[in-house]
């Protein structure tokens, strides 16, 4: 096994990370990347430093553009389509998890919802994780008012938009 940078592997890690919570582990190494690049890159690029066919770079950067967590960029007169960390990419995987929350909560009420008086167990665990899901939304809600208002009126360098590095369109 070779010896990796700290970037290597922060990259390695987040792949795996990313893999632990249900994403394809290349996804994370693309999304770790990036994030570590802090400028956007190409297809060809990002296969050529991961190591990865061009291939498995398209379909995962597909995914990661579908839960909003990249974007595409074109510059003119350059044929390629470089990608990028959304700004918002981590506010916005936050909406989406309150939104998963928001929808478990809703099918676990229309489980109670199926289940006779009489199966108490069942409509005790049922209950409990209403209540947690129910709690959990409003929460998080809270918090990403909270996040919202702190950052409404700072411009912030985190979360300006990157130009592609002039010296790669050549």
């Amino acid at each position: 096994m070779r010896e990796l940078t700290a970037e290597q592997r922060f990259v390695e890690d987040f792949g795996l990370f990313l893999e632990q919570v249900g994403f394809p582990r290349i996804a994370g190494r693309i999304l770790g990347l990036l994030l570590v690049n802090g400028v956007p890159m190409h297809l060809e690029q990002i296969s050529a430093v991961l190591e990865v066919s061009r291939a498995s770079v398209s379909t995962n950067t597909r995914l990661l553009i579908g839960v909003m967590l990249i974007e595409q960029r074109t510059q003119p007169g350059d044929r390629r389509t470089w990608f990028v960390v959304r700004p918002d990419a981590f506010r916005r995987r936050f909406g989406f998890i309150i939104t998963q929350f928001a929808s478990m909560s809703q099918l676990l009420d229309q489980g109670l919802a199926a289940v006779p008086p009489e199966r108490e167990p069942a409509r005790n665990l049922l209950e409990g994780a209403v209540e947690f899901h129910r709690f959990m939304v409003q929460e998080m809600i809270g918090i990403s008012q909270r996040w919202d208002a702190l950052h409404a009126d700072l411009p912030d360098e985190r979360w300006r938009e990157i130009p592609p590095d002039p010296e790669e369109s050549r």
